[in-house]
């Protein structure tokens, strides 16, 4: 029979999750947690009380959290009060609150970055010569905000979640732009180790934002000149895209021959042999409407810099 929960986390649990975040997550927040002695814990009797919640429980706080939820202004209160509480537990390094009417654009959006000591430490050990991966979704709670998450990889190639971001997302001011790019800079700014390279999404949003907080990173740069957090197209949702969008518009053949004609061009190294490859690919495609339609979109000038490895 299971010890019970201790109080205190059933309380970070519970402020995990009504931010945003996934049942997943908010598992790991807690097991790092424990792992890392984090302070809030530590004074946890495991003989009489447990430092975990099992994944059912987990599911059943989250929807008692979005059965009591409606999104309006005391939502915010609430919010706030336990990002509060998540700086007090040392998981929170940065929070800002929403407030569309400024006339500041950076003071618009409603920012809340997580990183836990652990997080912190394993992001410090792995980042130098790896790369991260940093990916985002929707739809986990009751006001929409898109959750971003940062990955990096360990000794043993399995992907350790290193940080989150949550960030209001009102498209007519462009907050989760501007909340990503200050979300972002909070987590560059936490500490000192930087990877080689950033993987991403195509999404314009999360590309300017990136490359906002990475161009004020003076570890980024050396004369001039960017050595670290080159951000590269995620080749596994390009060639999906690919798969989803393009070869199903294309004869058997033709459609094999495109696709090992894209791998090809996703792995060149050099800029020269880039331009080179691409313009063979348009000659011998030329009369293909839907290909030359379809790259157009996708080598565009904010794209094809991160396609060159």
């Amino acid at each position: 029979m299971f010890l019970p929960v201790h109080p205190k986390v059933k309380e970070i649990a519970s402020d995990c999750l009504g931010v945003g975040m996934t049942i997943q997550q908010t598992s790991n927040i807690l097991q790092t947690m424990t792992q890392s002695g984090t302070a809030a814990l530590e004074d946890i009797n495991t003989a009489r009380w447990r430092g975990t919640l099992t994944r059912k429980e987990l599911s059943d706080m989250q929807y008692e959290l979005n059965r009591s939820k409606r999104v309006h202004d005391d939502d915010w209160l609430s919010t706030y009060a336990k990002a509060r509480r998540l700086q007090e537990q040392n998981i929170c390094l940065f929070f800002e609150q929403y407030d569309p009417e400024n006339d500041d654009n950076d003071k618009r959006p409603f920012v809340l970055v997580l990183q836990t000591a652990w997080q912190k430490e394993m992001a410090q050990r792995f980042s130098p010569n790896s790369v991260w991966t940093i990916d985002s979704t929707f739809g986990l709670n009751s006001y929409g905000l898109p959750v971003y998450s940062g990955v990096v990889p360990n000794q043993n190639r399995q992907g350790l979640p290193i940080f989150y971001i949550i960030t209001s997302n009102d498209s007519k001011s462009n907050q989760e732009e501007t909340g990503l790019r200050l979300g972002f800079k909070a987590v560059l700014q936490n500490m000192n180790a930087r990877p080689n390279a950033i993987i991403i999404d195509k999404s314009l949003t999360e590309k300017r934002a990136l490359e906002s907080a990475i161009k004020e990173d003076p570890l980024c740069w050396e004369e001039g000149k960017q050595i670290k957090a080159k951000l590269l197209l995620c080749w596994f949702h390009a060639k999906k895209a690919w798969v989803e969008n393009l070869l199903p518009k294309l004869q058997g053949d033709v459609a094999a021959n495109v696709y090992d004609r894209l791998c090809k061009l996703m792995l060149i190294p050099s800029w020269e042999d880039f331009n080179t490859e691409l313009e063979s690919f348009y000659n011998d495609f030329e009369d293909q409407t839907n290909i030359i339609k379809y790259m157009r979109g996708w080598d565009c000038d904010e794209w094809q810099d991160l396609w060159v490895r």
